[in-house]
């Protein structure tokens, strides 16, 4: 056989193996992605917890959690209105108490994006060195990439936490593609993912978001003593 007729067949047989392992990759992939959207951190001591707003009970009831332990001695509490975390208590979740504790709530926040970069100028303002930040679990990945992109150039560590909570999606472990309610939320978080990825390695430039938040962000000083002393944990 002829060296051009070789250098073809190899050239074939090398795109189709090439072809046969993204295959198998993506495969293998799509049937683990809702595992591979949750980031199950073991918790650590760290200057404060932020709780993201946008989901139901599980999300503040974990906060407060990891704050009774000792976690931190702050918790920053961020949705796009502050009288979000008055429904969640009085409503959804009357055990979660904030009386007596170091709490902040700050407003403003319209996205994953904003809440990022809200935390990020709070942190730098309270001089506060690493946080946990708490989210539902097929959120978690979503919120680590952007917490990523937003704190790389920054000494400021983090722990993405997940609350545990599902809100009424099946158990891992079940195939997400039978159950509909998971089927879409998996998909939708694997494009934001893909979204966040792309936007924060500059690939893709135009893809940077425009963050216009509701309005100014405002911190309610309010709740931010309680019982618990300063507003700001200790250096």
């Amino acid at each position: 056989m002829s060296k051009p007729y070789r250098g073809v067949i190899g050239f074939i047989a090398g795109f189709c193996l090439g072809i046969i392992t993204v295959c198998v990759i993506s495969t293998y992939f799509l049937l683990h992605a809702d595992r591979w959207l949750v980031v199950d951190n073991q918790p650590v001591k760290a200057d404060l917890i932020v709780v993201l707003g946008g989901g139901a009970a599980g999300r503040l009831r974990k906060g407060l959690n990891l704050y009774d332990q000792g976690f931190a001695r702050q918790v920053l509490l961020i949705d796009e209105k502050a009288n979000v975390w008055t429904h969640i208590t009085q409503q959804l979740c009357k055990d979660c108490v904030l009386e007596g504790k170091n709490v902040v709530i700050i407003s403003g926040s319209t996205s994953t994006f904003t809440d990022a970069s809200l935390v990020k100028e709070y942190c730098l303002a309270h001089n506060i060195k690493s946080f946990l930040v708490v989210t539902d679990p097929f959120h978690t990945r979503r919120v680590w990439l952007t917490f990523l992109n937003e704190f790389k150039q920054s000494s400021i560590l983090f722990t993405v936490i997940s609350s545990g909570d599902k809100q009424f999606l099946p158990p891992l472990g079940k195939p997400w593609w039978t159950d509909q309610r998971t089927l879409e939320t998996v998909w939708l978080e694997i494009i934001k993912c893909v979204y966040v990825i792309l936007q924060g390695s500059f690939i893709v430039p135009f893809l940077e978001p425009v963050i216009v938040p509701s309005q100014e962000p405002v911190i309610v000083p309010t709740l931010q003593r309680g019982n618990a002393g300063s507003d700001a944990p200790a250096s």
